[in-house]
């Protein structure tokens, strides 16, 4: 969780995609709406770490803090993982509400995870929770401004046929 987040992340959104059933629109479109909301959520994320660059915590305090993985010395505040993981959960949740709780649980996990191999203040990750709930809190709210975005991308990403009888494994 504290390393390969975006990859499960990205399995993840494309498995449901592609496994919702063919009608299942308000699925297809949570998982648009929190993908919007996660690459504006980190680009913010990004710029805030160039204003404002904490120092990690293994870079604060090297002999106190054991990182248990290999990290860049880069700016901690907010962290990344974090942004993204909340921001990708609420599209979730939105989209379908168990998978948006399984969302939820990934994302607290991340967020312990990354504190944990000392890559993280506590502060990072809270400030990446509210970072990502935040903006894809106003892409939903803007998803009436945002439909002909959504609806393009409705009609012209790959996703399944409409099947003719058989059930969605979701």
């Amino acid at each position: 969780m504290a390393t390969d987040a975006p990859e499960i992340w990205i399995v993840l959104y494309l498995a449901l995609w592609f496994l919702l059933p063919a009608g299942d629109e308000r699925g297809r479109r949570g998982l648009l709406y929190g993908a919007a909301g996660g690459i504006v959520a980190l680009i913010i994320s990004g710029l805030i770490g160039v204003i404002w660059p904490v120092p990690r915590p293994f870079v604060v305090d090297p002999t106190k803090v054991h990182l248990l993985i290999h990290h860049a010395a880069d700016a901690s505040f907010p962290s990344d993982h974090a942004t993204g993981s909340f921001a990708l959960a609420l599209g979730l949740l939105w989209g379908r509400r168990g998978w948006g709780v399984v969302g939820f649980v990934i994302a607290v996990l991340v967020m312990w995870a990354r504190v944990f191999v000392g890559v993280h203040w506590p502060a990072d990750v809270v400030g990446g929770m509210v970072l990502g709930l935040a903006v894809t809190g106003l892409v939903l709210l803007a998803r009436r401004q945002l439909e002909p975005i959504t609806a393009f991308f409705l009609k012209n990403l790959p996703r399944p046929r409409p099947s003719s009888g058989t059930r969605s494994p979701l």
